[in-house]
């Protein structure tokens, strides 16, 4: 679990340095609590989340030569 949570972690951070603009509180990513989850640890881009890390991963591929 705590590798899973780890691993997590590092993906969302580099979303993040690629420009996916999860939503905040203040500086900080707005974690949220949805369906029957205990503790806050859903992120979300507005309402179209989804479509802000395909769009973000679209344009990071366009720019690599090896891909």
């Amino acid at each position: 679990m705590t590798n899973n949570m780890e691993n997590a972690a590092k993906a969302i951070a580099h979303l993040v340095e690629m420009g996916v603009a999860f939503d905040r509180k203040g500086k900080k990513l707005a974690m949220t609590l949805e369906a029957a989850h205990s503790h806050p640890r859903v992120l979300h881009s507005a309402d179209t989340t989804g479509r802000a890390i395909i769009d973000t991963l679209v344009i990071e591929a366009q720019e690599r030569p090896n891909i």
